[in-house]
């Protein structure tokens, strides 16, 4: 009854997480998936996320390959689902996981990382606090990564983010 009360009021820690690189990586060894199937949690990762023992994770994802035409729609629903019910079964503690994905590759969709919409859409479906609120991704602007757009989400929707590999190394026991 506690944590019901306390996901009700949104006294509640959550965790957004990228997803490609970052929750997932693919099975065959190739930067892109080469179908549906071609996914698998990074234990690591999980782990982690366990001993930071969020209330709450939402996956945001930029899914451009949808409007590229190199995924279906429906075979992307059909992987986030299957991801989330992992991910259920491996964090039993987390009281709610959920997703937004963005299929645009307009840079000024607001639903688009880096700009904060699907963070604000979260905040408009659940109450939390940003100082309670944290982000981790694979694009941090680190040497070798293709992209800042993670970190820069995060300071956009104004809350605390961490490169995927460093909060592996702080929680992962």
């Amino acid at each position: 009854m506690k944590e019901l009360f306390k996901y009700l009021l949104g006294y509640h820690r959550v965790l957004f997480c990228d997803l490609d690189g970052t929750l997932i990586r693919t099975k065959s060894g190739k930067t892109f998936p080469i179908d549906k199937f071609d996914w698998e949690l990074r234990q690591d990762v999980i782990e982690a996320i366990d001993n930071y023992m969020p209330d709450c994770i939402f996956i945001v994802t930029n899914q451009g390959g949808i409007e590229k035409g190199f995924i279906l729609e429906s075979d992307f629903e059909h992987k986030i689902e299957h991801i989330v019910s992992d991910m259920e079964f491996a964090l039993p503690d987390v009281l709610h996981i959920d997703y937004e994905y963005c299929i645009s590759n307009d840079k000024n969709d607001p639903m688009r990382k880096p700009n904060a919409g699907m963070i604000e859409s979260f905040k408009d479906k659940f109450l939390f606090f940003k100082y309670q609120a944290m982000m981790i991704g694979d694009a941090s602007g680190k040497p070798g990564q293709f992209s800042d757009s993670d970190k820069k989400t995060a300071e956009n929707a104004g809350i605390r983010y961490m490169d995927v590999d460093d909060f592996v190394a702080k929680f992962k026991s």
